[in-house]
């Protein structure tokens, strides 16, 4: 709190430091579909594209497709949900 009183000695100028202080913690935003701050929440983001990642392998092998196309609609379909995280979360 010393910090605080360096940058004024009203109250209101340290609660409004206080609260942008939180607002930059808190605020997140998407970059190619992975939450990011500054840090990245790296299980949650996991378990998103696990579920992201099932619900598209499972919406292709439900169809009558043949083997073949099957493999193919998965590699163009489902594995990009994955692809992109490989090298950002852990």
């Amino acid at each position: 709190m010393n910090n605080l009183k360096i940058l004024g000695s009203n109250s209101s100028s340290s609660f409004i430091i206080i609260i942008i202080i939180i607002i930059i913690i808190i605020i997140t935003y998407k970059y190619l579909g992975i939450e990011e701050s500054f840090d990245i929440q790296h299980k949650n983001e996991k378990e998103k594209l696990k579920k992201e990642y099932l619900r598209r392998l499972r919406l292709v092998l439900s169809t009558e497709l043949s083997a073949k196309n099957k493999i193919e609609a998965i590699g163009s379909l489902a594995v990009p949900v994955l692809r992109y995280s490989f090298g950002i979360i852990n």
